[in-house]
């Protein structure tokens, strides 16, 4: 792709890398940052063609529990049409043939769907869980075997076995069906547990013992794992370091208002009041820090950025102040 063409100006680049905005939509701060580098290159480097920029437009790698990355591609608009029309087609067949523990991949169903019916579950006698991780699923899943499986109508991925008795065998006998499929259980994450004794993640939600913040009284519930609310801290942390000083707070506290509203609308179920009053509490005091080392400020903020001026004049969202309507936010 020349650097030199049709597209946007020298000007405009910079002006949308300056802004943070393009047309009427705030630009993310990963697409300013991009901007910003390759602005700079052609124009320091005039003769300089950029061939290899298809990766910036359809794949992004998100980050795994254990540190590492999983790419992820980003469908094009002719995908998508494609993929609705064959879901339009293919959905009624699967949905056939689907149990109802099963919540992936369907119609009016997800992943909170799920969290419900483990709580229902555990909450029902059904106290010893095997809790499986299978290795490298979907890099690992042979796909000969996956279309054979796809034309008897089956599919699989993250699960939970949740049991009145008998975990053990269970644990015991689910290897040997995943091996049959040329997949791998993750021994190291894979476990029995018993509840409420023991508590166990899945699909960001920590299922264990849970104490009422009125009562005290202790009782089997789900909430946001720690595991999930360390992952949005580091998230906020990263939109709050030094080197993004040079954008518009504005542009900031939108991008981070993104990442609370978009945890947030899943992470609503169960106690839900701690996890985000600690997230309340540190993105206030990173936002602080931010616009004191912007604006070259000594000391943490406080008396210069006030509750109300982060909250009203610059509209940072307050997760905690969203728990009203939630179903089992106070229980």
């Amino acid at each position: 792709m020349p650097a030199e063409g049709r597209d946007l100006s020298s000007r405009q680049a910079s002006k949308v890398a300056r802004d943070g905005r393009l047309g009427n939509l705030t630009t993310p701060l990963s697409v300013q940052k991009l901007q910003t580098a390759l602005h700079a290159k052609a124009k320091a480097q005039r003769e300089f063609r950029f061939y290899a920029l298809y990766d910036a437009v359809r794949r992004v790698y998100i980050k795994k529990p254990n540190g590492k990355l999983r790419p992820l591609g980003i469908p094009t608009l002719r995908d998508r049409v494609c993929q609705t029309a064959a879901m339009l087609v293919l959905e009624p067949i699967f949905e056939a043939d689907l149990p109802p523990e099963q919540h992936a991949y369907r119609a009016d169903t997800g992943a909170l769907d799920a969290v419900r019916q483990v709580h229902r579950l555990i909450n029902t006698g059904h106290r010893e869980v095997v809790d499986a991780d299978l290795s490298g699923h979907f890099d690992s899943i042979p796909h000969a075997e996956l279309m054979q499986s796809v034309a008897r109508r089956v599919y699989a991925d993250d699960l939970v076995i949740c049991c009145h008795r008998g975990a053990h065998e269970a644990l015991a006998g689910m290897p040997s069906l995943i091996q049959r499929l040329k997949l791998t259980v993750n021994e190291d994450k894979t476990r029995l547990c018993r509840v409420p004794q023991d508590s166990f993640d899945i699909l960001g939600y920590a299922f264990g013992r849970c104490y009422s913040p009125k009562t005290g009284r202790a009782y089997i519930g789900s909430k946001p794992s720690k595991k999930s609310v360390k992952r949005l801290i580091e998230s906020i942390g990263t939109l709050t370091e030094r080197r993004h000083f040079h954008h518009e707070a504005t542009g900031l506290v939108a991008a981070i208002n993104r990442k609370l509203t978009g945890w947030a609308k899943y992470f609503c179920l169960g106690p839900v009041r701690k996890a985000y009053s600690a997230i309340d509490a540190y993105t206030s005091r990173r936002l602080r820090q931010w616009l004191c080392g912007k604006h070259r400020h000594r000391g943490r903020g406080y008396p210069r950025y006030p509750a109300h001026y982060l909250y009203e004049q610059l509209s940072l969202v307050r997760l905690s102040m969203r728990t009203q309507g939630l179903p089992w936010a106070k229980a």
